[in-house]
């Protein structure tokens, strides 16, 4: 699954309706002994470390260019599959997609922190 915004949503919701582990952000992903390894770049890829879901059906998320292109030795075929999806499968539903530009950022010299109180005014953290 790709290591995307909506990837990840699906792959954290995916992971705990099958009460399985996940990692994310997987750069490698291999068969180990006891499972699948993935390989994780991490803090600005100074580290590498390496990780194995002990519970369920790992769930992994993959960096996008993890892996290089390779070409296909001959074209792919075509084959039918029938599937169905019980009542649990319709629990979560895409009702619109929004594709626009994001919120404008702006650089202030002087950044102001407070939290919103449901029964009075904004105080200070």
């Amino acid at each position: 699954m790709p290591s995307s915004a909506e990837g990840k949503e699906i792959a954290a919701r995916l992971a705990l309706r099958l009460g399985s582990g996940i990692v994310t952000d997987a750069v490698d992903v291999q068969a180990g002994e006891d499972g699948l390894v993935a390989t994780q770049s991490v803090f600005a890829a100074a580290f590498t470390t390496t990780s194995r879901i002990t519970h369920g059906v790992p769930v992994i998320t993959v960096k996008p260019n993890s892996a290089p292109v390779e070409a296909a030795p001959a074209a792919g075929t075509v084959e039918e599959l029938a599937v169905s999806f019980d009542e649990l499968a319709t629990g979560t539903k895409v009702v619109s997609r929004t594709r626009g530009s994001p919120p404008a950022v702006f650089i202030a010299a002087v950044c102001g922190c407070g939290s919103v109180q449901p029964r009075g005014p904004a105080r200070p953290l």
